[in-house]
């Protein structure tokens, strides 16, 4: 067995290429852990619906700094789902004061005015970050449906809601923090970039150019499954690795039958406080970006362009935001080759030469995401078992291949 147990370092930003979205922002891809230090401390609120109703109060503040006299009657009708989706995006930061910033950003408020009351600075300096920020990520909905509430009833359309009387003897709220939600770039999407770069390589190494799109499907992603194969064939599995060794190494599922991998790829994921491996919060890390896209065709001035008339008139431009860890971030990961057999020991170093080589992880490396340095090494003669088998054997590789499956 090969253990590599290594550090990633971003050498720019890096995005997940998840859909997940939270509001206007599309987040990292993210996984729940237990926090190895659990955050717990004493709040300033007696009740929960205390604390829920005092960032209520900040909502309405920021509310009320709204410009509505400038606004579109369609954007009107859909001001509480924009509401809600930028408060929800604000959330994804360190602080509450960077929330402020955040959300104020998102609806162009310059300044927030403190000469009324309550004053929000007052409010905001009663929360701890964490429980600030957990309460609005956890209770996004019901905080909205109680800043309704607020407004319809200063409006007159609702009578005022009865509220219970808070006991201010009763021992204040411990907030406690033990879970929380990290960046992370999954095992399989790395094995599957790292499975591409191999497959290529091994293509071209005994000058393969052509295959049937089962073979392709069986070497580059993983496999297909049919009844074409009713057992396992042990002598056509081994003959199949020998013709291919990574496909000992990473697997694949051929007919009916499955060939198990020896390969064994972790998540990455930050080193970083809530991890216990680190002294900065993955927070930190976190920041965000955007992109636009524009219809080109309006500035257009060498080509005439022609719309037809049935053609689909809705903007074809737009800003988008989301997610990134910022260049520096360091990312723990690790390899494992489970298997003795030394050619596929030999190919399991020539995936993390070719890896070196092309060091890219997640989405949107097309437009300069992803790139990290992977802190290993590999031994000089590692590869060399495994190039030798395939320049040794090419002629046969490729009568293989070439034939039907």
């Amino acid at each position: 067995m090969i253990k590599v147990s290594y550090r990633m370092l971003a050498k720019g930003p890096l995005h997940t290429g998840s859909d997940t979205k939270a509001g206007i922002a599309k987040l990292l891809r993210r996984q729940k852990i237990s926090l190895v230090n659990p955050v717990e401390i004493e709040s300033s609120f007696n009740s929960d619906q205390e604390r829920r109703e005092t960032i209520v109060q900040v909502l309405e503040i920021i509310w009320k700094h709204i410009d509505f006299a400038d606004m579109g009657s369609s954007r009107k009708l859909g001001i509480w789902d924009e509401f809600a989706s930028k408060v929800d995006a604000a959330t994804r930061c360190r602080t509450r004061y960077q929330f402020l910033n955040e959300i104020c950003s998102g609806f162009d408020i310059r300044s927030v005015r403190t000469e009324q009351q309550p004053d929000i600075g007052i409010l905001l300096e009663r929360f701890n970050d964490d429980e600030f920020l957990s309460t609005i990520r956890d209770e996004l909905q019901y905080l909205i449906i109680l800043l309704r509430r607020n407004r319809d009833t200063a409006k007159g359309k609702t009578k005022a809601a009865e509220t219970s009387v808070v006991n201010r003897e009763t021992p204040n709220l411990v907030f406690v923090k033990t879970f929380e939600h990290i960046p992370f770039f999954s095992g399989n999407s790395i094995r599957g970039i790292l499975r591409r770069l191999v497959m290529h390589d091994f293509c071209e190494k005994v000058g393969i150019t052509r295959l049937d799109k089962s073979r392709y499907h069986q070497l580059f992603t993983g496999g297909n499954i049919n009844d074409s194969t009713r057992y396992e064939d042990i002598d056509y599995r081994e003959r199949y690795i020998n013709m291919c060794p990574m496909v000992g190494l990473f697997g694949s599922a051929i007919g009916n039958m499955t060939i198990q991998g020896s390969l064994l790829v972790s998540h990455a994921h930050p080193i970083c406080v809530e991890h216990g491996d680190g002294d900065v919060s993955f927070w930190e890390y976190v920041s965000s970006d955007f992109g636009t896209r524009r219809d080109d065709s309006k500035i257009e001035k060498d080509v005439e362009i022609r719309q037809d008339i049935s053609e689909d008139k809705s903007p074809n431009q737009m800003l988008y935001r989301y997610e990134v860890l910022v260049d520096g971030t360091p990312l723990s990961h690790q390899f494992v080759c489970v298997s003795s057999s030394p050619l596929l020991q030999s190919s399991f170093w020539r995936a993390l030469e070719l890896f070196k080589e092309k060091p890219f992880i997640g989405g949107m490396s097309s437009v300069g995401m992803g790139c990290v340095e992977l802190e290993y090494e590999v031994p000089t003669s590692g590869s060399i078992l495994y190039l030798a088998h395939l320049e040794e054997k090419k002629e046969e590789i490729r009568k293989y291949f070439s034939e039907p499956n």
